[in-house]
């Protein structure tokens, strides 16, 4: 029931979305009847999400999921998903905790082929930038989150 879901509900799908690299779907019960897209006040209510989610999940798309992330979060409850490799790398991250996290994101610099030059990670909904610290074969960057969000990393 789509007249049920509140813009933050739709924006929490979105995430999910996001972070699996999958476009959402707006689908009614049987195919036919309420359908979303016959609503005018739901889809202009929702444009600014597939304005800011529909692009990031088509360059994820484009880069290509990756099975064996070659990264991991200090947290559990923190999960990460890998997309493209190196110069055109991405991380995605859920929090599923219902309370912020503040999180190291390890990565496996060596076996990604990164360089041992300075790289930065974009936060691509946040828009900050971080700084992959260390030096040796894993580097790691903080990063802290809202509850039950989703962000993206590209490294450059």
């Amino acid at each position: 029931d789509f007249g049920r879901l509140s813009y933050d509900l739709v924006e929490r799908y979105f995430q999910v979305c996001l972070f699996y690299g999958i476009y959402p779907s707006m689908f009614s019960q049987d195919g036919a009847t309420e359908r979303y897209w016959d609503n005018p006040s739901l889809y202009n209510r929702d444009r600014p999400l597939f304005r800011r989610y529909v692009p990031l999940i088509r360059r994820l798309s484009r880069a290509g999921w990756r099975p064996v992330t070659r990264a991991w979060a200090s947290d559990p409850e923190v999960h990460v998903e890998r997309y493209g490799a190196w110069p055109d790398l991405h991380l995605s991250l859920r929090n599923t905790r219902q309370v912020p996290a503040t999180v190291a994101i390890m990565v496996d610099a060596s076996a990604l082929g990164l360089p041992a030059a300075s790289i930065q990670a974009r936060a691509l909904l946040e828009g900050k930038e971080y700084a992959l610290a260390g030096a040796g074969p894993v580097r790691q960057l903080i990063i802290t989150m809202a509850p039950e969000a989703t962000e993206v990393l590209h490294f450059h």
